[in-house]
This record gives C-alpha cells, sequence and structure tokens, in this order.
C-alpha cells in the first residue's frame, strides 16, 4: 500500500519505430484521491482504426473531443494534422470547449501529434510521446537509465506532496488561491522601460516636439522615477509618491504634445481633459471622478489592444475561415456555387483580394450610448448615461445585431472578435486597473481657467474653486469606483498645464498648488524655432503638404528661403496679434498653399516651389491689412 500514491495520475505514452505507432496507457481512473478501477481503456481506435487516440484528463471531457475529433477526421477524410488543426481551433475559441480539461495523443501511421486546449498542436522530435504524471518517468527511460545517485522514490514520499502540486500537467487548471507566484523573465515591455534613461527620453521627444527642455526633463525624470519606484520592495514602493508636475506657458508651444509622447513613449494609460469641463459637486456637469473611469477605459483599450496584437496572425487566420464559410454558405451573383473544391478556392480568391466588395452577414455589438437632453443654465445639453454598464445584471450583456458589411469591413471585425477570444478577456479589466494605477497619466489642461479664487467674481465662476476642491483627493490619491472594479489614484501621474494669462499660478487654492510640487515655464516661440518645426520633425507640416497633394499627382517643393519666410511671418504675426504658437504656422502654410490646394487634379503633373516669392506674393494682403487679420485665426 505504500507504493500505491504513484500510481494517482494517468499517463499515456505513444512510442513510434520502423514505420509502426503503438499507444499505451494505465488503467487507473480516479474520483478525487480514491481509486475506482484500475483496467479502464483510455485509448481508441478512431477513422476505422486507422488512428489511435489516447488522453489524459478528465474522462468525460475527453470523451467529449474524442466525439468532436473524429466528425473532424470524417469531415476531412482522415487527414490527421488538418482534422487536428480544426480541433484545436475550436477548441481555443467555442465558450464551452474551452472549459474542458484534457489532453489528447493522435497517432496515424506517419504522425504522432499532441492537442491542448490553448490551441496547441505539438509534434515531437523523437519518437516518444508521453503526457501526465508519469511522462517525465518515460522519457527519462527512452534517453536511458536514471542516474545513480537520484531517487527517484523520492518523489512519491508524501513529505514532498505538496512539492508535487506545483507540477501541475497542462489539462490541470491552476488554483488561484494556491500556487505562490513564480518570477517571470523581464517582458520585452520591462526591457524597454529600463533602458528608458532620463536623456534617452528627452532624445525621443525632441524627435516631435522643439526645444523646451525644462519641461522635457522634468517628464522625464517623472517617468524614471516610477521606474525606479517599481524596482523597490512594496513596503517603500507603498510610501512614494509621483512628483506631479504643473507647466506653465503659452498656448501652442507644446504642453499637450510633450505629454502625449510621454505616455506613448512608455505605453501608459493617458487620458486628457480640460479642467474647464468640470463643475463643483452639486452642479450640472462632468464630476471630477469621471477622470479616474476614463483612465481606466483607457487602459483597457490598451490591454486589450497589446493582447490582439499578441494572436494577430492566428486571428487572421480563423477570421479567414469564418469569412470562407460565409461566402460559401451564399450564392454568388455571378452564378458561382461552391462545390467540393469552393472553400479551397473562395480561401485562394479571398486572400487575392476578389471578394473584398462582397457582403456578408456578422454579428456587430451595439456600442451606442443613449442620450438624454438635461436643462441647464447654459442650455440644453446632452448626456450620455450607461444604464447597462452601470446594472449589467439587469441589462445583461452587449446588445448584438445582424449586418450586412463588406467583406473589407468584416474581416476587421471577425479579426478583433477572434483575437479576444484567443486571448483571457476576463483578466484585461484586473490587469488594465493595475497598469492604470501603476502607470497612468492624466493630463489636466486649461487648468488656468479654474484658477479663480472664491469671492472675486459671481455667476459661473463661483463654481471655480470648488472644482479645485474636488480635484484635491484624486490628486492626492483616492479610491473611485468603476463598472470595472475599484480603482485607487495615489500613483497616477497628474500633469496640469495652462496658459495663465489673466490668472497666476499662485491664484490656485494652497492645498492644489501643493500638490504639485514641480514647476515648469515654457518659453514662447521665437522664428528659429518655428523654422526647427518646419524642418526637424518626422513628419513636419510641410512633408504632411508634400504627401497630399502628392495624391493629386502635384510635386511640392519647399525651398530654404520660402521655409525661412513662413517662420519669419508666424514669428511676426504671432508678436502684432495674439500669441498661438505653432498652430500660427498652420494659418500661415495654408493661406501660401490655397491656390495649389484649390486646384488639386486641375495641376496634376505639376511642379510647385515654395520659395521667397511664393511666400511674399500670398503673404501681401495679410501684411497690408493687420487689422482685418484681427478676426482671423
Amino acid at each position: 500500500m505504500s507504493e500505491t500514491p504513484a500510481f494517482r495520475h494517468t499517463t499515456v505514452l505513444a512510442v513510434r519505430r520502423d514505420g509502426a505507432v503503438a499507444l499505451g496507457s494505465d488503467g487507473q481512473v480516479t474520483l478525487g484521491t480514491t481509486i475506482l478501477k484500475q483496467g479502464a481503456s483510455k485509448i481508441r481506435r478512431l477513422a476505422g482504426g486507422t488512428v489511435l487516440a489516447g488522453f489524459a484528463g478528465s474522462t468525460a471531457d475527453a470523451f467529449t473531443l474524442f466525439t468532436r475529433f473524429e466528425r473532424k477526421l470524417e469531415e476531412f477524410s482522415g487527414q490527421l494534422e488538418r482534422a487536428a488543426i480544426e480541433l484545436a481551433t475550436d477548441w481555443r475559441t467555442e465558450k464551452m470547449l474551452r472549459t474542458l480539461e484534457a489532453l489528447l495523443v493522435v497517432a496515424d501511421r506517419e504522425k504522432t501529434l499532441l492537442l491542448s486546449g490553448t490551441g496547441d498542436v505539438i509534434s515531437p522530435d523523437e519518437g516518444i510521446l508521453a503526457v501526465g504524471s508519469g511522462g517525465p518517468y518515460a522519457t527519462a527511460a527512452r534517453a536511458g537509465p536514471l542516474p545513480e545517485h537520484v531517487d527517484a522514490r523520492r518523489r512519491d514520499r508524501p513529505g514532498v506532496a505538496e512539492d508535487r502540486l506545483r507540477d501541475r500537467h497542462l489539462h490541470q487548471r491552476r488554483d488561484r488561491g494556491g500556487d505562490p507566484p513564480v518570477s517571470r523573465p523581464a517582458s520585452p515591455r520591462d526591457a524597454h522601460l529600463r533602458d528608458l534613461s532620463p536623456r534617452r527620453i528627452v532624445a525621443e521627444l525632441d524627435r516631435h516636439v522643439v526645444g523646451q527642455g525644462k519641461a522635457k526633463k522634468a517628464v522625464a525624470v517623472a517617468l524614471r522615477d516610477r521606474w525606479r519606484r517599481q524596482q523597490l520592495p512594496p513596503e517603500v514602493a507603498r510610501e512614494i509618491t509621483p512628483k506631479n508636475i504643473l507647466m506653465v506657458g503659452p498656448t501652442g508651444v507644446g504642453k499637450t504634445e510633450i505629454a502625449r509622447r510621454m505616455a506613448r513613449l512608455v505605453d501608459a494609460p493617458f487620458v486628457k481633459v480640460e479642467a474647464s469641463k468640470f463643475t463643483e459637486v452639486g452642479y450640472v456637469g462632468r464630476d471630477v471622478e469621471s477622470i479616474a473611469r476614463d483612465l481606466v477605459e483607457a487602459a483597457i483599450r490598451l490591454v486589450k489592444d497589446e493582447r490582439r496584437e499578441r494572436v494577430r496572425d492566428r486571428a487572421q487566420a480563423a477570421a479567414e475561415e469564418k469569412l470562407v464559410d460565409l461566402l460559401a454558405t451564399q450564392v454568388d451573383p455571378a452564378g458561382f456555387v461552391p462545390g467540393p473544391d469552393g472553400k479551397e478556392r473562395l480561401r485562394r480568391e479571398l486572400r487575392e483580394g476578389k471578394h473584398e466588395a462582397r457582403e456578408v452577414e456578422v454579428e456587430v455589438v451595439d456600442e451606442r450610448t443613449p442620450q438624454i437632453s438635461v436643462m441647464t443654465p447654459q442650455g440644453v445639453e446632452e448626456m450620455g448615461i450607461d444604464l447597462p454598464g452601470m446594472l449589467p445584471n439587469l441589462f445583461g450583456g452587449p446588445k448584438k445585431k445582424k449586418a450586412r458589411l463588406p467583406v473589407s469591413e468584416a474581416r476587421a471585425i471577425l479579426v478583433d472578435r477572434e483575437a479576444d477570444l484567443l486571448s483571457d478577456e476576463a483578466s484585461v479589466p484586473q490587469e488594465a486597473i493595475r497598469r492604470a494605477e501603476e502607470t497612468g497619466i492624466v493630463f489636466l489642461d486649461e487648468i488656468d481657467k479654474i484658477a479663480g479664487r472664491e469671492g472675486k467674481t459671481g455667476g459661473p465662476d463661483v463654481s471655480r474653486e470648488g472644482v479645485q476642491r474636488d480635484l484635491l483627493p484624486l490628486v492626492e490619491g483616492t479610491t473611485v469606483k468603476t463598472k470595472h472594479g475599484n480603482v485607487r489614484t495615489d500613483h497616477v501621474l497628474f500633469v496640469a498645464a495652462g496658459a495663465f494669462h489673466v490668472a497666476r499660478p499662485s491664484d490656485l487654492i494652497p492645498e492644489l498648488q501643493g500638490r504639485f510640487p514641480i514647476r515648469v515655464e515654457l518659453d514662447a516661440l521665437t522664428e528659429a524655432d518655428f523654422l526647427r518645426i518646419l524642418t526637424e520633425p518626422e513628419y513636419s507640416l510641410p512633408k504632411q503638404a508634400q504627401a497630399l497633394l502628392s495624391t493629386e499627382g502635384i510635386e511640392l517643393v519647399f525651398a530654404d528661403d520660402g521655409l525661412a519666410d513662413i517662420a519669419k511671418a508666424a514669428a511676426e504675426t504671432n508678436r502684432s496679434l495674439e500669441n498661438i504658437g505653432a498652430r500660427r504656422l498652420h494659418t500661415i502654410l495654408e493661406r501660401v498653399l490655397s491656390e495649389v490646394s484649390f486646384a488639386g487634379p486641375d495641376a496634376a503633373g505639376a511642379r510647385i516651389v515654395v520659395d521667397h516669392t511664393a511666400v511674399t506674393r500670398a503673404m501681401a494682403d495679410l501684411v497690408a491689412s493687420r487689422d482685418l487679420s484681427r478676426f482671423v485665426l
């Protein structure tokens, strides 16, 4: 009886030698830790005896898979590899099959394959394949006897039962409350963050934003501090809060772009909100807690996109099969009816792009949010209320509907759907909340618009200080309830920005000023900065204009003196009129290119040179009548 524990689990062994294959297994059936039977047959002959199949794991689940596999063999005329791949695809994508806990070993005269619920179909390199708890022993016996110093019996002693629980098999689900966390190798994303030194972050920002060195250094240090915090023990990391940043500078100098590029650089959840859109609690309007909810939604999208990208190839293959099935069930207007080889022909034509305009019927999710009109002191406003999101148990899942779409549009929907099925969608909210809490970035724009002090003004300004008081707990750290779970904002990085033309940073309430310890002054752009903006960025405005007009067959060339005149005109106009920063370049450039843009296809084949003469001619009216230009952006 002392040796009984050694035979608790299933072992299936497949051996291939000299053109023959054999499958064998133990006959043990257990219920919990009780052995009910020792002579059960776990090997089946399928497809008229040409295919052998064995299983490890749940007996009922394996029989269900046997039935499915036999149907696949019939469907594909006994082709083992094709039937195995199709079963693995169904096993991975169908909700019911994904719950089955078993492994299948299948073999014919030519191939031996292992099928798992993760969608893997594995062909062993050697002539032996073993699964179950006895699999390692069978493999070791194939390689040779165990070394003398290895005590094989020790593995089955009761004293090491706890260690055996860690050696789980592919068909066994991991108990969420069981095994301790296992150290993982660094992911590519972790390695990327480790290599992002402050100097390198500034260099990356320099590719897209001209100047503003002090602001770039501040955000670079803030990003690096977040990585440093993640390397510390939990008890220390818990006490370290992010150093929030307040950017002060005129409009159009790069405040928003620095924050957006910073978030994109580290793949962090990012939301940009205008502080002037929020109102004090008790007033009609958006409450500040919606910032945290928006951040979680941004994290959800980010995590979903990352997981979809990881399984993109397999999702595209599965979506292609769905499209082939949809097309095969329809009659082509030209009279083509798929025959025995119709699916293969459809698949080939689909890859050649011959069916992009054909319509297929697919199921789509209706993501529209009901709009309710609300009367406010400023007039009638539209308010979206996500009732299904707030009451999921009452409304059920997302509303779905049938829609007829061209293949070109249906493919994207099907690829996303298959990617969601291939990835663990149930764990997305948990991962998204963690990412939002640890790496989230909130950009509070126009914070100077709520910098009024109570008692100075009345009317609509009465809630300005109230909004600041509401922002305090969010910036300091609080827990916000969302439909995906509670999210804490203790370690979210807040970057506030404002022009402060009328108000000053000191007009903010002292408590809020203290929550933004790093203050950065951004410089107004000069003529030299404008010239750099036109020439240095990877996708500068002149390059964008050249790409747009090239679609009309127009070759657009910017001469150096022309770019210098555009920069000079933008700087002079900002000095004499309102200073709107780099946005003035859009105005000047559109004015210079207005005639050629209007000509469009009529000027196809032309070569247009934007030089000193062209810019001077286009800007003559603006220089002559500066007073009228005050009314034009």
